[in-house]
């Protein structure tokens, strides 16, 4: 048997000539604008769905009567998972639209390249980027935004006022829980935003399409491990409450408020320490466990709604 090995040049990469490092490039642009159009037309049609249940919902509502009573407990407030879940479609399209916004950022830096490339061409040196110039006047894209948000806003004012008509008509004490559990998923989103932000600027400093921020002194050993303690004390505090409060007696509605405050303040930790950790890594201690924070709070808050329909 004949045993053979690569020479030294077949060993080694033959050079791309400038035509084909044009199509290269040229072949990114195309690829990643697409993927960053349907990522952009997806998140578009889930905010729609969400405005759109938003008209759905009362009916539904008015086609449970008000004596329907299953396994002990009013069936009716088993709708106030809705808004949580109407939530979670909100967050699929927030990250949709992240995914989006991260996409651009790869087109940017094909263009990028594309440019230098054709700088050194004679020929071509008349190129332009269309992030230098038409970028400007992308109309399609700022509509694309215009009505995400509008529909966000519609869909989250319409499930806040479905919910506080549920909890009116069935049980008015339950109202200030209701109010909180929307505030937590309203905190979540805003943390939804800051956790996009952050990973669109970290991928713009390393492709060196903007310049990254001047350093600020890392935390120390001591600060990191203080903040989770404390977020660990925190999260652990909340179910130590409850059973506090349920051993001594105390009405599951109050303790369903104490639990829904104790979320609320998880959730805007988990956004403060996803803040001051957005120029770091996205897996750094801070952005992990920033996120841990507010899926703690979600999963909670789904927890208040049940329990508090099954009192």
């Amino acid at each position: 048997m004949a045993l053979f090995r690569a020479s030294k040049k077949d060993e080694s990469a033959e050079p791309v000539s400038a035509n084909d490092a044009l199509q290269f490039w040229q072949r990114e642009v195309y690829y990643y604008e697409g993927r960053a159009g349907e990522q952009g037309a997806s998140a578009t049609r889930m905010v729609t769905v969400a405005a759109s249940a938003t008209a759905v919902l009362p009916l539904v509502l008015n086609t449970v009567n008000s004596k329907a009573v299953v396994l002990g407990f009013d069936v009716r407030l088993l709708l106030l998972v809705v808004p949580v879940l109407m939530f979670l479609l909100w967050t699929s399209a927030i990250r949709l639209l992240h995914e989006m916004h991260l996409l651009r950022v790869y087109v940017q830096r094909a263009e990028h390249n594309l440019k230098k490339l054709t700088d050194s061409q004679p020929t071509l040196s008349a190129y332009t980027r269309w992030a230098d110039h038409g970028l400007a006047h992308d109309f399609s894209y700022y509509v694309m935004l215009v009505w995400f948000f509008a529909a966000l806003i519609l869909s989250a004012g319409g499930m806040f006022g479905i919910t506080i008509v549920v909890v009116t008509l069935v049980s008015p004490d339950r109202i200030g829980l209701a109010a909180g559990i929307l505030a937590v998923a309203a905190t979540i989103l805003v943390f939804s935003f800051i956790d996009t932000r952050s990973d669109v600027n970290g991928i713009k400093w390393d492709f060196g399409l903007e310049a990254r921020p001047a350093k600020k002194t890392p935390p120390s050993d001591w600060m990191i491990a203080t903040g989770l303690t404390f977020s660990a004390a925190l999260v652990l505090s909340a179910p130590g409450a409850v059973i506090a409060l349920n051993a001594a007696g105390a009405p599951r509605l109050e303790t369903l408020w104490i639990l829904g405050a104790f979320l609320e303040v998880i959730a805007i930790v988990g956004v403060v320490a996803g803040g001051l950790s957005g120029s770091s890594s996205d897996r750094s201690v801070g952005r992990v466990a920033s996120k841990t924070l507010v899926g703690i709070a979600l999963g909670g808050s789904v927890a208040c709604i049940i329990l508090s329909a099954a009192g």
